[in-house]
C-alpha cells in the first residue's frame, strides 16, 4: 500500500472537509506556503473572493465542505479559497489514453513542482465512494478518479480565450467527478456561469467514452471510439477557441496516439506511460509528471504510481465499491 494514501467516511460534505482538514493539516500548510511565495497573495485572494458568490449560487454544498477543510487545517478560509483555484493556473496538466474497448484507461498527471502535493484518497459521503488522485488545499476531481455511479473521469487542461467571471474550472471538476450519467451533466453545464475551461473523459464500466471539452462559453460533447487519446488542446468543434501556444500538448498527443492499439496489455500501456522520447518538457513521463494511474474495468482494478513514492512501482487497488 502506499504510504500517501487515505480513507474517509463522512456524513456530508463539511464534515468530508473537516476530517481532510485535520488529516491533512501539515501538508496543507507546507502547500499554502508554496503558493503565498508564487504571487502577490493579497491580489490573489481579492480576485478569487470575486468567484465565491456566484460559486454558493450553484454548489453551496462543496463550498461548506471547504470551509470544514479550512476549520480541520486551521487556515483561513479566504486563504484556502484562493488555494484551491491554484489561480485558474495555466499550467499544461496531463495525457489520457483508452485502449480495449474502453475498458483500459491510463493517465498521466502533470503539475509542475507539485511532486509532494498529492495523495491517493477514498471518500466516502453517504452512499458515493470516489477513488482519486487529489491535489491538497483543493476539493479534488481536477486530477482523475473513479466513483461508485460506473464512471472513470479523467481530466486534462484546456485553454481558450472566453474567460469570464464564474464557477471556477475546479468546482466544477469536482462536481462533475461524482456523475452519475455525464450526458444530463453536460445539460446541466451549459447552464452553468464557468470562469474558464477544462477537459473531461468519462468512461463507464462497460468501455463507453464520453469526451466534454469547455471554454468558458462553450462546451462540446462527444462519444469518441477506442482507442482514444487526449491532452491539452481542443479536438472538438472548439478548436476554433484554441490558445495553446506551446508544442508540449501536440507531442505528447501524437505520442500516445503511437502507442495506442484496439487491444493492449497492462504492460503495454505502462511503458506508454513512461515513454520519454520527446525529452523531459514534451514527453508523457516529462519534469512534471507527478503520478500515474491505469484503470482496469476488466478486472476491476486500480494501479497508481506516485513520484514521492518512486521507489515502489505500480500499487494496486481494488475498485470493489463501483457498481
Amino acid at each position: 500500500m502506499l504510504k500517501n494514501y487515505f480513507e474517509f467516511i463522512a456524513k456530508n460534505n463539511f464534515d468530508l472537509g473537516l476530517q481532510m482538514g485535520r488529516a491533512f493539516k501539515r501538508q496543507s500548510g507546507e502547500r499554502l506556503k508554496r503558493q503565498k511565495r508564487e504571487g502577490n497573495w493579497k491580489i490573489r485572494v481579492r480576485r478569487a473572493e470575486k468567484f465565491l458568490g456566484i460559486t454558493e449560487k450553484y454548489f453551496p454544498h462543496l463550498v461548506q465542505e471547504l470551509r470544514g477543510y479550512a476549520l480541520g487545517a486551521k487556515i483561513k478560509f479566504a486563504d484556502l479559497w484562493a488555494a484551491s483555484l491554484e489561480d485558474e493556473l495555466d499550467a499544461e496538466k496531463c495525457t489520457t489514453m483508452i485502449a480495449n474497448g474502453g475498458r483500459l484507461i491510463a493517465h498521466s498527471e502533470d503539475f509542475p513542482r507539485a511532486e509532494n502535493d498529492i495523495a491517493i484518497v477514498k471518500k466516502n459521503i453517504g452512499n458515493l465512494t470516489i477513488l482519486e488522485i487529489y491535489y491538497f488545499n483543493t476539493l479534488g476531481g481536477n486530477a482523475v478518479s473513479i466513483n461508485s455511479n460506473g464512471y472513470v473521469v479523467a481530466t486534462n487542461s484546456l485553454y481558450s480565450g472566453d474567460r469570464q467571471m464564474g464557477v471556477p474550472k475546479n468546482v466544477v471538476s469536482r462536481w462533475l467527478s461524482e456523475t452519475a450519467n455525464p450526458k444530463k451533466d453536460f445539460l446541466r453545464l451549459k447552464k452553468i456561469r464557468r470562469a474558464s475551461a477544462y477537459n473531461y473523459n468519462f468512461i463507464d464500466l462497460k468501455g463507453n467514452i464520453f469526451n466534454l471539452e469547455t471554454t468558458a462559453k462553450k462546451a462540446a460533447f462527444t462519444s469518441p471510439g477506442s482507442p482514444f487519446a487526449h491532452t491539452n488542446h481542443y479536438l472538438s468543434a472548439l478548436k476554433k477557441y484554441e490558445a495553446y501556444k506551446k508544442t508540449s500538448s501536440f507531442r505528447r498527443y501524437d505520442c500516445a496516439k503511437r502507442h495506442l492499439a484496439k487491444k493492449m496489455t497492462l504492460q503495454k500501456i505502462k511503458y506508454a506511460l513512461g515513454d520519454i522520447s520527446e525529452g523531459p518538457r514534451r514527453s508523457i513521463r516529462n519534469k512534471e509528471t507527478v503520478g500515474n494511474i491505469i484503470i482496469d474495468l476488466e478486472t476491476r482494478a486500480a494501479y497508481i504510481w506516485l513520484l514521492r513514492e518512486s521507489k515502489k512501482s505500480f500499487v494496486k487497488f481494488n475498485l470493489d465499491f463501483t457498481k
